[in-house]
């Protein structure tokens, strides 16, 4: 018979559960980057088996009102951006990304909480109350652009479908009216920050006594939403991505390269031809 020992003392039935409170299991199969969040949440369940109305209860319980009252009351940050998330086209699971009715039935179950005022959200008035199913905007994706190695991203910032040189071509050149909620596929459930806040900032202007109202108020709570914008005419999306994507690193890599064969120095470590023309000129 032997004897198992944990720093030396012998680890005996009578501490099995304190030692199993500590202990926990992580496997490495990795459920959330493969799923929806909706699927983590309710996990073991079939996605056509989820009650969405359990679900914005689930995660209620599950801590974001916790996680909010954390950081600003302990971390007391400056500003919380919240946001639904976008279903991205190279997610490989398109159908059971949360849908617009659910997300605005979610927020408004988040906002009735008794601590919404103390919470530091960097939006305005407006935006927040249209995620609770308040206001009904189209966005404006022009009012968070994106720039990265390839250049100006169109349309916006969720969806790269092409790049252009200068942000006068992104403005001129994009053809606008083939994008956004009730017109293209990809933005049927989209209620991103990126493309909402400034629709929400603009409404602010045009309407400074509604949003003054909503500021002090909060986001209604209760009622009938706000009439939801016609997808049924929106055009089929189109899967292009990737292929820009290739193609621009392949036009990075060109250029680099046509650099480095113009360049008179050579990298560190790279042999001088005896017969170059660079050798004759450092003899």
């Amino acid at each position: 018979a032997g004897q198992l020992c944990i720093d030396g003392k012998s680890f005996s039935r009578d501490i099995v559960s304190s030692w199993q409170s500590g202990i926990a299991y992580v496997p490495q199969t990795i459920f959330l980057l493969d799923k929806t969040i909706a699927e983590n949440v309710a996990f073991g369940i079939k996605p056509s088996d989820i009650d969405f109305n359990l679900l914005s209860a689930a995660c209620e319980a599950a801590g974001l009102k916790k996680f909010l009252n954390y950081v600003t009351d302990e971390l007391k940050v400056d500003g919380i951006t919240i946001s639904p998330g976008f279903a991205y086209e190279r997610a490989p699971d398109q159908e059971h990304f949360i849908k617009r009715s659910n997300t605005k039935n979610f927020f408004r179950k988040v906002f009735k909480s008794q601590d919404f005022k103390k919470w530091d959200f960097s939006h305005s008035g407006l935006y927040l109350d249209f995620l609770a199913g308040n206001q009904s905007y189209k966005c404006t994706p022009w009012g968070n652009p994106t720039r990265n190695i390839f250049g100006w991203q169109k349309p916006c910032y969720l969806l790269g479908e092409g790049y252009v040189k200068t942000f006068n071509e992104l403005m001129n050149d994009t053809e606008w009216d083939k994008y956004g909620t009730g017109n293209y596929d990809k933005c049927s459930d989209c209620m991103a920050h990126c493309g909402y806040e400034a629709s929400a900032v603009t409404d602010v202007f045009t309407n400074p006594l509604k949003a003054a109202s909503v500021a002090l108020k909060g986001p209604k709570t209760e009622g009938a939403m706000a009439k939801e914008i016609d997808i049924s005419k929106s055009r089929d999306p189109d899967f292009f991505h990737d292929t820009h994507v290739s193609e621009m690193m392949k036009k990075l890599h060109a250029e680099k390269q046509n650099e480095t064969n113009n360049s008179p120095i050579p990298s560190a470590g790279a042999a001088i031809n005896p017969k170059s023309y660079l050798a004759k000129k450092l003899k």
